[in-house]
């Protein structure tokens, strides 16, 4: 029992005590709000594009392909090849490039990503 309630009326004790128990309550921090700096393994945000940006393992990692090895990075991740291997860099398939569109909104999305619908960044099957 509180020291001073013998000399409180009854409903003033319950007040003081509701009292003692909200002051000795501690607010809660509020939920930071939903941010987008987060990005997965292999990429890190870049604040000056306010987009995940490609890490180059290759670089940032010390001997990242051992031995006879050599290191190429791709989004997300690096490959380990043989020196004699040769890398074929065809983003467009077989053929020409595609014709540019004209009036082409920028991507908002990181490289590997393309808004839907609902403006939201969705993965890019690049096999297909």
């Amino acid at each position: 029992m509180l020291p001073f309630a013998s000399c409180l009326p009854g409903s003033l004790l319950l007040w003081a005590f509701l009292l003692l128990l909200l002051g000795a309550a501690s607010p809660q921090d509020p939920e930071e709000p939903d941010s987008y700096t987060e990005c997965t393994d292999g990429y890190e945000w870049d604040a000056d594009s306010q987009h995940c940006r490609d890490v180059n393992e290759c670089l940032t990692i010390p001997e990242a392909c051992k031995g006879e090895m050599k290191c190429i990075n791709h989004y997300g991740g690096y490959l380990c090849l043989p020196r004699s291997a040769a890398v074929i860099s065809d983003l467009h398939g077989e053929g020409p490039p595609p014709p540019a569109a004209h009036a082409q909104q920028p991507n908002p999305c990181p490289q590997g990503y393309e808004p839907d619908e609902q403006e939201s960044c969705v993965d890019v099957d690049e096999c297909t």
